[in-house]
């Protein structure tokens, strides 16, 4: 392998090219949206922000360990570990509520998942449209 390839992917450069990944990919999705479900999208953007979380609190164990600056850093460690833990029990929340409404729709509506879908984006775009004018 070569060593720039070595370098890139181990130590501190390998965390921040993974945290600048994940800011990328929520930067991505939350412009796009790329689900037609926005329960689905609202998922998706909250294990993103999980990710993240559990990324950024990496350099905060090392700080731990190879620092006498414990307090402060204990600190933010259980402040990190406290909001990491409340974003992904909100992303399973969200999760399972989105779960449900798909199934929801899929076996108790007449009409296809994807054409309900379809009509509600159309019905959304009409409003915009009007609201516009």
């Amino acid at each position: 392998m070569c060593s720039y390839q070595s370098d890139l992917f181990s130590g501190v450069r390998a965390w921040l090219l993974g945290t600048a990944v994940l800011i990328t990919s929520l930067v991505v999705h939350t412009a796009a949206r790329p689900y037609e479900d926005e329960e689905t999208d609202w998922v998706e953007f909250l294990t993103l922000i999980a990710n993240l979380l559990v990324l950024v609190s990496g350099p905060v164990f090392t700080v731990l360990r190879d620092s006498d600056q414990h307090g402060s850093a204990e600190t933010f460690r259980t402040v990190l570990e406290n909001v990491a833990a409340l974003v992904m029990v909100l992303a399973i929340v969200a999760t399972a509520w989105a779960q449900h409404h798909v199934w929801k729709l899929v076996y108790k509506a007449d009409e296809d998942y994807k054409l309900h879908m379809v009509k509600q984006r159309l019905a959304d775009c009409k409003t915009t449209t009007e609201a516009l004018e």
